[in-house]
């Protein structure tokens, strides 16, 4: 195995670092007190729906999402009159810095990252201007430093991707005429690669990408090139620079902000005229003002407040958009935006409540990097509707466009299909000091970008910041302090364009907490092990720890699942794939996928590509639905979450979505619409097996993402198995309030016999006796109780206790015992020679500092499966929740059946191996897979580790037992089987 470096699952390894006295612990909420009782009532058996046929409702509920939203996408008023003359600049030719010239057409963005000089050059021809008019070179987006020349004359320059400029070139154009533009890449502020070679570039890890398997699909890297739009327009001499319209739903106003340039050089009067009309309806009312202002030189500002009576709300259901027209003397501008408010509570407690149009509201999504982007540079349109019609169909309200602002026709579709956005400034890790007022500059820029849109619905500044200390760059990046005197600034700078704009300044923050308004983590614990809070500590309830006083958002969570077998075929170079299916493969030929370095934490490694897919599939499902509800039923505490990602860019690029770069759904989209439903069941519980007769207590949660309250419902429940239905339950819910997670009670009966091991199953639906709104099924593996025992010996004080913990275990003295069990080391090197010769033996972790045994010469050392000292986010990454089962057991141990097993006494779901066994001459029966450092990629194969093995009549376990033994019935059954063999029941 060969390793290389992975530059997102080492920051993912990084821990908080300072400031933890501002941060507070959050523990779960408490236990319901009601308890179901039996009724006559129950709820059907729920059936899980074949993938097959999601798909095809998928399509269905596409084309019906599509008819719903078609109305709101037409513009239904009259266009501007007046319209400015244009020329569109499309063609270039194109060179990097001592290179032969190209052809290209704009949009175009290409690579390598890091930096680079190139220069576009076009011809075109123009009309001379008439005495009153000026003549504009227009760019809506280059990245990243541009120098614009025209005819040899420096027009401008700028610096930034996202945000559009402009020159005025009156005065050195002529008949025909040259364009030169001389564009510059540089590195991030994070750096490329390693992080330790950064640059100025402010850009973050997402963008547009380039057709490039080895560098251009992957996470978005930083290219460069002038990706939209290129024209030149002319304007009257006194014109309309930018109309920004500030809603006030409150008193049913709105107002109308006026940016007019007068090229007069002297003051004068001049006539605005604005109009307020519906623009995707047409039963509105209109508002129309005219007015005689005065006007020097420059840019002038003028504001007008209208009513808007009986105005129709922009919402996500009714995304009801006006159009504001406005001119000066003969020009006209239009600018789209909605009545509505979007505001933050910073007066409760906690604080950080959301509300829309005086709603509380929650923020269910996913991250987007890249293809949207690539939607508008290819003019697919139709395909960027579908992009937010999928987001819509399973259940998202809202996107985080992911740390860069992007085109505005991508705000303007959200707008008319009802989807809200958040928007990042491109900072990713660090900035830079020198950028300090670039930065400001920047966060000006973005919100004048986006501040007409209704769909836009907050700012922040910086994704995963960390210390600069932690690799040494303290030199070149600003210090916490200092980065919050860049987030006062950038506060000014948006509420100085849009005073009601929504700020959350960090996303994903990992130096916390910021110190003014809402806090928000990042969470890959079922990907990046143990990553910000153990999986088991999550599903329980527990968040990792927060800013006091205050709510948060989960920015980023999800797993891993590899492209859908179609995609790899139709896109992936040949080198990456296996000649035929059945051929030995593995996932590490896909550049920077990660599925080879991280599945054994969860999976096993798999020998051929379509098991490969399989499994990563499933366990992102698994990984995905379990996230998702664990985070909803914390809804008292989140208010945002944002799975990363929904659809794929490119070929491979962000494996992590839940849809391929050709739009067809992995088996998480369909888990992920599910655990998003507006109103639903939820049940819960830490044991997800337990003996017949035991009481594990099923927690029925009901999750309400809607502003309203509900009433009058209750729940229903039935107990069954596949042959049988036992007991039907039921609780009434006498309020369920908006917006708002409620434990509504626990279901707790001894689990009936099963005639053998098999599923449980509970099944809950909500609603009443005539109507179900949703249900949900919870499984539980039902274990006979062993019949046979066995006497056992114990030495050491966790011998003993697994002894009298495991059911079919017998305490015995070491002359009568079958068995024996060991963990101390020193006791069992002073009773060896008394252990009769043929007694089978079994070693558990030593309990002493030294963890080893030496048994016929042979040192069998018991080694942490991490690093102690590799820091993660709870001090040291401990174990592993996942082990593999050899192929001579598994028609005894099948599946995933030594994985996610019940801590007893921490009262949660806890890791199954922390430490693996190395020694020789050993046969392993239970194992996991080498780790490599976090921010490490593997190659090849990966070495197995022993958690379980046999040598002789000696048998060593490192697998954990404390608090997990006789509540897990397979530990039990395989440690009695360790020491007597598969004939025990």
């Amino acid at each position: 195995m060969t390793v290389s470096k992975d530059v997102f699952a080492g920051i993912a390894a990084g821990g908080m670092t300072n400031r933890k006295e501002a941060l507070g612990e959050t523990m779960p909420m408490e236990k319901p007190a009601a308890i179901f009782s039996e009724c006559k009532y129950g709820c059907a058996a729920i059936t899980e729906i074949a993938y097959d046929e999601k798909t095809r409702v998928y399509q269905r509920g596409l084309n019906d999402l599509r008819e719903k939203y078609r109305r709101f996408t037409k513009r239904k008023c009259a266009p501007p009159g007046n319209a400015r003359e244009r020329i569109i600049i499309d063609r270039f030719s194109f060179a990097f810095e001592n290179k032969e010239k190209i052809q290209v057409e704009i949009p175009h963005y290409t690579g390598p990252v890091g930096r680079w000089t190139a220069k576009y050059a076009s011809d075109f021809e123009l009309r001379t201007p008439d005495e009153d008019e000026r003549v504009f070179i227009v760019f809506k987006g280059v990245d990243y430093y541009a120098d614009v020349d025209v005819n040899g004359k420096r027009a401008g320059s700028h610096e930034g991707f996202f945000a559009p400029f402009e020159f005025d070139i009156t005065r050195i154009i002529k008949g025909k005429n040259t364009l030169e533009v001389t564009v510059k890449n540089d590195i991030p502020t994070i750096g490329n690669g390693d992080m330790q070679i950064n640059g100025d570039k402010l850009y973050a890890a997402t963008g547009p990408g380039w057709d490039d398997p080895q560098d251009g699909w992957h996470h978005c890297p930083a290219g460069g090139g002038i990706f939209d739009k290129v024209y030149i327009e002319y304007r009257n001499n006194v014109f309309i620079n930018d109309i920004f319209i500030r809603p006030d739903i409150d008193n049913g106003t709105a107002e109308i902000n006026l940016e007019v340039f007068c090229g007069n050089e002297k003051n004068s009067m001049i006539e605005i005229k604005a109009g307020i009309y519906p623009y995707n309806f047409t039963d509105g009312s209109t508002t129309e003002i005219h007015k005689s202002e005065k006007a020097g030189f420059g840019l002038n500002y003028y504001k007008y407040t209208v009513g808007m009576e009986g105005f129709r709300a922009w919402e996500p259901e009714s995304p009801h958009l006006y159009i504001c027209m406005a001119g000066a003397d003969r020009d006209r501008l239009e600018k789209t935006f909605g009545m509505r408010k979007f505001h933050m509570d910073e007066d409760g407690g906690p604080k950080g409540g959301l509300f829309l149009n005086n709603k509380p509201v929650i923020l269910r999504g996913a991250n987007e990097m890249g293809h949207l982007q690539l939607c508008v540079m290819r003019g697919d349109y139709d395909q960027l509707t579908e992009d937010i019609l999928i987001a819509r169909y399973c259940n998202m309200n809202y996107y985080r466009i992911t740390q860069r602002p992007v085109q505005e026709e991508i705000y303007h579709y959200f707008d008319m299909l009802g989807m809200m956005a958040q928007s990042d400034l491109p900072l990713f890790g660090y900035m830079r000091k020198n950028k300090f007022q670039e930065g400001v500059k920047q966060a000006g820029e973005m919100e004048r970008l986006v501040r007409n849109h209704p769909s836009v619905i907050m700012d922040t500044y910086i994704n995963e910041p960390f210390s600069p200390d932690k690799y040494e760059l303290g030199y070149r990046h600003m210090s916490r302090l200092e980065l919050e005197l860049f987030f006062n600034a950038c506060d000014a700078a948006v509420h100085f364009e849009n005073p009601d704009r929504v700020v959350k300044r960090v996303e994903g923050d990992y130096d916390p907490p910021t110190g003014k308004g809402l806090s928000d983590f990042h969470c890959y614990n079922m990907w990046y092990t143990n990553h910000a809070i153990p999986l088991g500590m999550l599903y329980k309830g527990y968040l990792p720890a927060l800013k006091k006083g205050w709510k948060t958002g989960c920015g980023e969570y999800g797993a891993e699942g590899l492209d859908n077998y179609e995609v790899m075929r139709k896109y992936y170079p040949k080198e990456w794939l296996p000649e035929k299916d059945s051929d030995y493969w593995i996932p590490d030929r896909i550049v920077k996928s990660q599925t080879n370095t991280m599945h054994g934490d969860w999976y096993e490694e798999q020998d051929n590509i379509r098991d490969w897919i399989e499994k990563s599939q499933l366990h992102q499902e698994f990984a995905t639905r379990l996230m998702t509800l664990a985070f909803r039923r914390r809804s008292d505490m989140i208010v945002s979450t944002a799975v990363h990602l929904l659809i794929d860019a490119w070929p491979s690029g962000w494996m992590k979505t839940l849809l391929d770069v050709d739009r067809v759904p992995k088996k998480a989209y369909f888990a992920f619409k599910e655990s998003l439903e507006p109103l639903k069941i939820n049940l819960r519980c830490d044991r997800w097996t337990a003996y017949e007769g035991d009481e594990p207590e099923i927690e029925a949660w009901i999750l309400n993402d809607t502003s309203k309250n509900f009433s009058g419902f209750a729940v229903y429940a039935t107990m069954r198995n596949l042959k049988s239905d036992f007991k039907n339950y039921c609780l009434d819910v006498k309020s369920i309030p908006p917006c708002s997670a409620i434990s509504a009670g626990i279901i707790k009966v001894p689990l009936p016999g099963t005639h053998g091991d098999g599923p449980m199953y509970i099944d809950a639906c909500l609603g009443s006796e005539d109507e179900c709104i949703s249900s949900e099924r919870f499984t539980i593996k039902v274990y006979k109780q062993p019949i046979d025992s066995i006497k056992v010996c114990g030495i050491g004080g966790d011998a003993g206790r697994i002894i009298s913990k495991t059911p079919g275990l017998v305490e015995a003295r070491l002359e009568n015992c079958e068995a024996v069990i060991i963990s101390s080391r020193t006791r069992y090197e002073a009773m060896v020679d008394a252990i009769p010769g043929k007694t089978k033996k079994l070693f558990i972790i030593p309990e002493e500092k030294e963890k080893f045994y030496v048994t016929d010469g042979i040192r069998r050392q018991y080694t942490p499966v991490f690093d102690s000292e590799e820091k993660g986010e709870n001090s040291r990454l401990k174990g592993l929740s996942f082990a593999a089962v050899s192929k001579k057991i598994q028609h005894i141990f099948p599946g995933d059946s030594m994985s996610y097993w019940y801590n007893e006494e921490k009262g949660y779901i806890d890791h199954v191996a922390e430490y693996y066994i190395e020694g020789e001459d050993m046969e392993a029966l239970v194992f996991g897979f080498e780790k490599p450092a976090f921010g490490k990629i593997t190659r090849g194969r990966k070495r197995r580790l022993a958690f379980a093995g046999i040598s002789g009549t000696d048998r060593f376990l490192s697998l954990e037992t404390r608090g997990r033994s006789g509540v897990n019935p397979v530990l039990d059954r395989f440690i009695k089987f360790l020491i007597a063999g598969s004939g025990q029941k």
